[in-house]
């Protein structure tokens, strides 16, 4: 697979501007062939893209995933439920490269499907509602003429052992690691570990945080994942994270609460990074990771937690609630 991009986001797949400006595609087999001069606009270098692409591997299962990138369908999904689908298909193409799709039977998706269960069982599932969705997307198109082969395909059922195993990954933050964890961090991480606790939202949607969200009394939510909008109450606690973050380094121009020294948005997996190397300043058994905090925010929560959480489905709150139920005795 070609490596991370992190310039000229807006190329297609495998197209890289070269030194002399100029556009070349960088094809799985290797090697590399100018598509575009170096005044060629981004809908002409996407033309020729699509034009080599369509010649070249019209029958692949990269072509065939990048005309379901391209449909509506996945246009009208979230930026985040995107980046989401974009990786669950990187492991499906590289192992199905110069197979042609056209040759593809159910049988051999249910062949890959047993070999990645033995190795990530939720990861399965989520990869065969990606083979669904780009073949419904290329059958509807007419790139594909026979049957969906993933139509009579089951998801694969995890058994309750494992379902505790994947739960008791994810742990429970005691206050004693949190606050070891709070006198490391320099004051950014600080202020994100306590907005994370304090709402209780994803990790991404804390990083997507701005200045304009914070109204009087509430601070405005718009979960990255979900599209879903509403407001969180701003405690005594909040507020004063919220106004602390004025103090972090770095210029405010952008209007990130949490920003990096350069004033931008910190990206996923630059925070990710970023917070692998605070916590390895405690001892192995402290350490958690940021999304940890999700599950300590929510299972601290008191009252309605499902409110506290804003799960539309009430079974996901046993993903992240640890708190275990009391039963009651006889007197």
């Amino acid at each position: 697979m070609p490596r991370k991009r992190r310039t000229d986001l807006g190329l297609p797949p495998r197209v890289y501007r070269k030194d002399s400006g100029a556009y070349s595609y960088h094809p799985p087999s290797g090697g590399s062939q100018k598509i575009a001069g170096k005044k060629a606009t981004m809908s002409e270098v996407w033309d020729a893209y699509n034009h080599l692409v369509k010649s070249a591997n019209f029958t692949s299962l990269e072509y065939f995933a990048e005309q379901y990138y391209r449909s509506n369908n996945f246009q009208t999904l979230s930026p985040r439920t995107q980046s989401d689908y974009r990786e669950c298909g990187q492991r499906p193409i590289k192992a199905f490269e110069g197979f042609n799709c056209h040759r593809m039977e159910p049988a051999h998706i249910t062949a890959y499907l047993k070999r990645r269960f033995e190795k990530a069982k939720r990861r399965t599932n989520l990869e065969l509602t990606w083979f669904k969705n780009v073949f419904g997307n290329a059958c509807g198109a007419g790139l594909y003429n026979k049957r969906n082969p993933t139509v009579d395909i089951k998801p694969f059922r995890i058994s309750k052992e494992q379902k505790a195993i994947n739960k008791a990954k994810k742990r429970y933050v005691s206050d004693e690691d949190y606050d070891a964890m709070y006198e490391v961090l320099p004051l950014v991480g600080r202020i994100a570990m306590e907005i994370a606790y304090c709402t209780g939202i994803r990790p991404g949607d804390v990083l997507s945080l701005r200045t304009q969200n914070i109204k009087t009394d509430v601070l405005q939510i718009e979960e990255n994942k979900t599209g879903q909008e509403y407001n969180k109450e701003i405690s005594p606690r909040l507020k004063r994270a919220l106004d602390a973050s004025k103090d972090i380094p770095g210029q405010r121009f952008g209007g990130w609460i949490i920003r990096n020294r350069h004033g931008n948005r910190y990206t996923d997996k630059g925070w990710q990074a970023i917070w692998k190397r605070w916590k390895k300043k405690l001892s192995k058994h402290q350490q958690f990771t940021f999304s940890e905090l999700r599950h300590k925010a929510i299972t601290d929560a008191k009252n309605d937690k499902q409110k506290f959480s804003m799960h539309k489905d009430a079974r996901m709150l046993s993903v992240y609630d640890h708190e275990k139920p009391t039963s009651p005795t006889h007197s």
